[in-house]
């Protein structure tokens, strides 16, 4: 995530969190990590912070898909967490998702 600078002293708050079949989850689930970044006068403070996260998800069927298919979207999302915070780029992004069969 990269820091936009802005305001000297004000703090930039961006949540992120991993999803399965959602695109505008809930707030304070497991997996959700807050990053925040502020830009102290006559501080080096730093332009870019990583952010990662990791998520359980169980029970995964044909039928529990996206439309009841067995077709299944995880997304790995961001969002300011106050209108008033500055808009921030990816810098790299990667999401792995394991699936194990467990009978």
């Amino acid at each position: 995530m990269d820091h936009p600078g802005g305001a000297a002293g004000v703090e930039n708050q961006y949540l992120f969190v991993l999803t399965r079949n959602d695109a505008n989850p809930f707030l304070n689930t497991g997996s959700e990590r807050l990053l925040e970044l502020v830009d102290n006068a006559n501080i080096n403070d730093p332009d870019s912070k990583p952010v990662s996260t990791t998520q359980h998800f169980t029970n995964l069927t044909r039928a529990n898909g996206v439309n009841g298919t067995g077709q299944h979207v995880f997304r790995f999302l961001g969002r300011k967490a106050n209108a008033g915070t500055l808009t921030g780029d990816v810098l790299d992004a990667s999401l792995s998702v394991i699936c194990v069969h467990t009978p």
